[in-house]
C-alpha cells in the first residue's frame, strides 16, 4: 500500500468517524444536557444546600439557583423526546447555559466575602463542564 493510499484511507476513516460522532451528538445532545442539568440540580439541592455554610452561600440562594437547572432539565429532556427539527432549541439551551454560568459567576462575586474555597471549587468545576457544553451546543446548532 502506498503512503498516498494510506492517507486517503485514514482520511476516509476520520470522515466516517466524524460523521458518526456528529450524528450521535446531534441525536443525543438534549439528553446529555438534560442529564447534566439534573445532576447539577441534585447536587445543589442535596449536597450544597444542606451544607450551605460549608460552601459559604445562603440556603435560599442555592434553592433559588437550583430552579434554573431544574427548568433546563425539563426543557432538554422534553426536546430529546419530541426531537424538534429546528436548531433554535439547541441555541436556546446553549444561551441558557451561558446565562446560568453568568448568574453563578455574579453570585460568586456578590457573595465573595463569605464564599469558602469549597464554594469556589464547586462553581469553578461546574463552569469547566457547562461552558464547553454550551459552546459545543452552539456549534452543533450551526452544523449543516
Amino acid at each position: 500500500m502506498s503512503i498516498q493510499a494510506g492517507k486517503k484511507e485514514m482520511l476516509f476513516c476520520h470522515s466516517i468517524t466524524y460523521k458518526m460522532l456528529t450524528y450521535f451528538v446531534k441525536e443525543n445532545l438534549f439528553l446529555i444536557d438534560g442529564i447534566g442539568a439534573a445532576i447539577s440540580a441534585i447536587l445543589l439541592i442535596m449536597i450544597v444546600a444542606p451544607f450551605a455554610s460549608f460552601f459559604g452561600l445562603p440556603k435560599e440562594v442555592i434553592f433559588n439557583l437550583s430552579i434554573l437547572p431544574i427548568s433546563y432539565c425539563i426543557f432538554s429532556l422534553t426536546c430529546h423526546w419530541i426531537k424538534p427539527k429546528s436548531p433554535i432549541f439547541i441555541k436556546i439551551i446553549s444561551v441558557a447555559n451561558v446565562f446560568y454560568c453568568l448568574a453563578t459567576i455574579g453570585l460568586f462575586f456578590y457573595f465573595y466575602p463569605s464564599i469558602t474555597i469549597y464554594g469556589i471549587l464547586y462553581f469553578f468545576i461546574e463552569k469547566v463542564i457547562v461552558i464547553p457544553l454550551a459552546i459545543w451546543e452552539w456549534k452543533v446548532a450551526h452544523l449543516k
